[in-house]
């Protein structure tokens, strides 16, 4: 049975004019408890449109998706939804609530569940991957719908859950909730529908060649490195900074410096360690009170590895850094941007702080966002008992 030809049309909502105004959003800061005691705190607006493609994967996407279904609540904080706005659940658990009598729901019978269940006419769609249910048909016709030329033209917002951001979830969405350390965000996705097949094939080609995995190096400077690394920081630097060699400015000035590596296991029966390549790095310095601010210095990401969202990666390790200082030690996190860059930092919450002029390429503009601490400040009485 093939899937729907054509999704009904979200119904209108009082005072939505725009596709892109929020339906439903959660306030910076808001707090989220997830499974395992965790709790996850919003470092950006976090924002559902009538335009929205959204990637809901592993916890905090799961939990995000309970708090839009009204399955979970937050335990500080503040959400906004529209009072009209209606969100369904599409799963496994429609075809077997649907067929009560059916002990294994087939594909027509997921498909004649979802055409039911569309005829309420969501604003918001929920397509969940339903991977614990175990259902095979219904793995199928999940797959079937988030391919489907239906969904690419629904007018609606869609939400897929699933267990992990597989190539075809990828192709779907163009944004993600996602979580950095107990930072929570929504991310553009750099790999935003139009995604070509070979990436997949690329995908398997690389897994076939030895577990290849990312890996975060905190304080490099301090670290026993290969260095054969570091030189390839250094080429780096050289290629981003006009020849300055980030490794020895960073030692001369006081700063910190982070890598991200990506690292791979050599294939069984070949002698030697594992394989590690540069993927990029940042600099960072602390600047305690009076100044109270985490600056970031230099953020580099290899050629190679540009498109796929590591210079994200890496301003999030650098917010999540700054997360765990007191606001009164780090009130604000920035950075002096290139212009070409202005953009992208925004999307991360930054605000451009002067009145410089913005086209011109060569330029840079200094950015700053409030920090988001995660630690409560120590009372001044308290600091005076234990001196």
């Amino acid at each position: 049975m093939a899937p729907l030809e054509a999704w009904p049309p979200p119904a209108p909502l009082e005072g939505v004019k725009s596709r892109r105004r929020a339906l439903f959003a959660l306030a910076e800061g808001s707090e989220l408890a997830v499974e395992g005691g965790e709790t996850l705190v919003a470092s950006m607006s976090i924002a559902l449109k009538l335009e929205s493609r959204i990637a809901a994967v592993t916890v905090p996407g799961r939990a995000l998706v309970g708090l839009l279904l009204g399955e979970r609540q937050l335990t500080a904080g503040q959400s906004q939804r529209h009072q009209d706005l209606a969100v369904t659940h599409l799963g496994p658990h429609l075809a077997a609530e649907a067929s009560a009598a059916v002990p294994r729901p087939c594909c027509g019978d997921h498909l004649a569940a979802v055409a039911a269940a569309l005829q309420g006419r969501p604003q918001v769609v929920v397509l969940d991957e339903g991977r614990a249910a175990g259902d095979e048909a219904w793995a199928v016709v999940f797959r079937q719908l988030l391919e489907s030329e239906a969904l690419k033209a629904y007018r609606g917002a869609v939400v897929v859950q699933a267990a992990e951001e597989i190539a075809l979830v990828k192709r779907a969405c163009a944004e993600r909730w996602v979580a950095v350390g107990q930072q929570l965000w929504q991310v553009e996705d750099s790999s935003t529908p139009g995604i070509e097949e070979e990436e997949e094939e690329q995908e398997e080609e690389m897994s076939s060649a030895g577990d290849t995995s990312e890996e975060i190096v905190e304080d490099a400077l301090s670290a026993t490195l290969p260095e054969e690394l570091l030189d390839e920081v250094r080429a780096l630097s050289g290629l981003c900074f006009n020849e300055e060699d980030s490794v020895a400015k960073s030692q001369k000035n006081g700063w910190s410096m982070m890598l991200l590596v990506a690292t791979a296991d050599r294939r069984p029966g070949l002698e030697g360690h594992a394989l590690q390549q540069l993927i990029g790095f940042l600099c960072y310095q602390h600047l305690p009170a009076p100044k109270a601010e985490f600056h970031i210095r230099r953020v580099a990401v290899s050629e190679e590895h540009r498109g796929s969202g590591h210079g994200r990666q890496l301003v999030q390790w650098a917010l999540d850094r700054a997360a765990n200082l007191p606001q009164s030690q780090c009130a604000w996190v920035s950075l002096s941007a290139f212009n070409h860059a202005i953009p992208f930092y925004e999307r991360l919450g930054f605000t451009d702080m002067t009145c410089g002029d913005p086209d011109d390429p060569d330029g840079q503009t200094w950015m700053e966002r409030k920090n988001v601490s995660r630690v409560p400040d120590v009372p001044e009485a308290d600091i005076a008992d234990c001196a």
